[in-house]
């Protein structure tokens, strides 16, 4: 019987012919050779599976897989994962790209840790336009070992203000865990469907390890689903608050709600700068009838930075002057929006 690879790499591909070769290319590169690459292509209609193809028929860890209806990437994922021989999984988006160490580093540190269930490294965020690189950030997580909920999910808040806790491509993800707890992506969402993967996925892990390394170059362009305006926005990113005050075994840890909430104010003010002037009122007397909004009143941000402790002030004061002066600020000059916002 064939040896199954050590790593199942998993990636969604859509409509992708400008990125996809740099992404595919960016695996096959890698030093760590032990890996299956699995694409599973979501009803392209342009030159996507020919290039998949190509790199089928040119190297054996490469396998195309070709749904005939398009699902959305969550669901292109779990596909692949029902198809993942790989000891671990890990995921990389068809127009983001991996440096050439990724999976060696992975190994070692697997190697390690051998009871390590997941690994989250940091993240190297470029901001593109016009096809060209114009800001890039390098975020990293704080080095340690987890190994209860309470202090996988207690650093699983710090890393998510960056963010990098809710992202699949900066993680390793034991594949036992995936099949016996089934494990997948929410289908029914568009957003955030990642985030809920790795909520899930920790809940049901004993032990993850951060590591202070970034390997992944992941892209945002303008006019891209996470940048662009989305009627559900609010509802698909309320859940990640939610799902934070739900994780722990208990409340979540009284210094940690200050993180939490401020990660809903960030949320709200994102929400607000996507809706237009007619409607961005009704939106905040909608958001002050809420339990989370309460929650919210009566945390104490006493010990947070002066400038978060002046936003919300603010944003008490005259939540729609804020809103709209958020909004104008990202239009004009989203590079000094993306350096400042966190």
């Amino acid at each position: 019987m064939e040896k199954p690879p050590f790593f199942s790499c998993v990636m969604p591909s859509f409509n992708s012919e400008k990125y996809i070769v740099r992404a595919i290319e960016s695996m096959l590169r890698q030093s760590f050779e032990d890996f299956e690459l699995l694409i599973v292509d979501d009803s392209s209609v342009d030159k996507s599976r020919e290039i998949i193809r190509d790199f089928e028929a040119k190297d054996g860890r490469v396998k195309g897989i070709y749904p005939t209806e398009n699902k959305g990437a969550g669901a292109a994922r779990n596909v692949a994962l029902k198809e993942a021989k790989g000891e671990f999984a890990v995921f990389l988006d068809s127009d983001d790209f991996m440096d050439a160490d990724f999976l060696a580093s992975a190994y070692e540190i697997i190697k390690d840790n051998p009871d390590a269930d997941g690994v989250k490294f940091g993240g190297i965020e470029e901001y593109v336009e016009n096809d060209n690189v114009v800001y890039r950030k390098v975020c990293l997580p704080e080095k340690g070992k987890y190994i209860s909920k309470r202090e996988i999910f207690s650093a699983a808040v710090l890393m998510e203000e960056t963010p990098l806790f809710g992202y699949p491509w900066n993680g390793v993800y034991r594949m036992k865990i995936i099949r016996e707890h089934n494990v997948i992506f929410n289908e029914h969402y568009k957003m955030n469907e990642d985030f809920l993967f790795n909520i899930a996925f920790f809940k049901t892990a004993n032990v993850m390890i951060t590591v202070d390394k970034a390997f992944c170059h992941y892209q945002k362009r303008a006019g891209s689903l996470s940048t662009s305006a989305n009627k559900d926005y609010l509802k698909h990113h309320i859940v990640k608050i939610e799902s934070f005050l739900g994780a722990f075994e208990g409340n979540p840890p009284k210094e940690l709600l200050p993180k939490i909430y401020w990660q809903y104010f960030r949320i709200i003010l994102s929400a607000l700068e996507r809706e237009n002037e007619s409607t961005r009122e009704e939106l905040i007397n909608q958001i002050k009838t809420s339990e989370l909004y309460k929650g919210f009143l009566q945390t104490d941000f006493s010990k947070e930075t002066l400038k978060r402790r002046l936003l919300i002030g603010g944003f008490k004061l005259a939540p729609l002057m804020l809103s709209k002066l958020v909004s104008y600020i990202r239009k004009k000059s989203p590079v000094f929006f993306a350096k400042v916002k966190r």
